[in-house]
């Protein structure tokens, strides 16, 4: 990772110690450096940005380490303050495990928050603590270098859900007060799966109001839709809620592999929808169907197992009416 460009020093201590920026800065004002505690004195000008400059730089004090320092004391009081105020602290993050959009509360375990706590393994920026003294969750701030792997790798093997802020000018102490998204969290919200351990994706059934395309009679289709499913693949809770809500069940046959999938039938000529041509007939969102979307639980991303240990429904010979398929149990 490249050293970042133009940083410019935005904070400082004031007469009693506190870290303040710029915005709170009084002009003719000595303040002091977090780093190197030499004296500081406000930039407030219009042509560059607003900044504090030493009146002598220590050799040691740069404004990557004092952005650094800054973001991870200004988190960490904001972080303490929903804690003691109990209102959550919303993060939004892209999963690097289900691929999904996860939202959470990152003070939802917390009850404490320390800045540079010891794990003996590594020393996290930021540590949130559980009333048991657990730590549940850590923030590290990157602005030059990034966390080694075997420090992630003791996140994940502790199960400490690591969030990961890259700050790259010193404009980013600005995320603290504007948002909380982070650059990276090494953590999924959705569970695991009982028989192989592996990452859930959850899974949404899709009642979609479109036509017949043997007859053009108006008909429901229904469609399971996820990271880790096709939109042909039900499991008998899916055609439960699917027959619930006003979809007729058919069987269509795959003539490669001859098995018979259950599959949307037209109310009017009994006409079966095809797994092969049920997206772009009907599921794909630019047709702009109007449609009813459900929750219908998690499934594995390997093994394509639910969470109630059942498989896609199929079926060898062209059923009357579906039989229930036996539970996998877990290993």
């Amino acid at each position: 990772m490249g050293k970042p460009k133009d940083i410019l020093y935005r904070t400082a201590l004031d007469a009693a110690g506190a870290l303040i920026t710029t915005e709170q800065a009084a002009k003719g004002t000595v303040y002091s450096c977090p780093i190197c505690q030499g004296d500081m004195i406000p930039r407030l000008g219009e042509k560059k940005r607003h900044h504090f400059a030493h009146k002598a730089l220590a050799e040691n004090c740069t404004p990557e380490s004092v952005l650094h320092y800054s973001f991870k004391k200004l988190l960490a009081q904001k972080i303490q303050e929903h804690i003691s105020s109990q209102e959550p602290l919303q993060i939004s993050w892209s999963c690097h495990e289900c691929l999904e959009d996860h939202t959470g509360n990152l003070v939802k375990k917390a009850a404490r928050v320390e800045v540079e706590h010891n794990l003996g393994t590594c020393q996290p920026d930021i540590a949130l603590l559980d009333a048991s003294n657990r730590v549940v969750a850590v923030v590290e701030v990157v602005v030059t270098h990034e966390p080694e792997e075997k420090v992630l790798d003791y996140y994940e093997r502790e199960k400490i859900g690591a969030v990961v802020f890259q700050l790259k000018s010193d404009e980013d102490l600005g995320r603290i007060a504007s948002s909380m998204e982070p650059d990276r969290v090494y953590s999924c919200l959705n569970p695991t799966c009982k028989r192989c351990g592996g990452r859930t994706n959850k899974k949404d059934l899709h009642i979609i109001q479109s036509k017949c395309k043997w007859c053009q009679h108006t008909m429901l289709v229904a469609a399971t839709l996820s990271k880790a499913t096709m939109t042909g693949e039900f499991r008998p809770s899916d055609l439960e809620i699917a027959e619930a809500k006003g979809v007729r069940i058919g069987y269509w046959q795959s003539k490669q592999s001859g098995w018979f999938y259950p599959t949307s039938a037209c109310p009017q000529c009994k006409g079966v929808v095809g797994l092969s041509w049920l997206w772009d007939d009907h599921v794909a969102f630019y047709l702009k169907l109007p449609r009813e979307v459900v929750p219908a639980g998690h499934v594995c991303l390997g093994c394509k197992l639910d969470l109630n240990g059942t498989w896609p429904v199929r079926y060898k010979e062209k059923p009357g009416k579906p039989p229930t398929p036996p539970k996998l149990r877990a290993k």
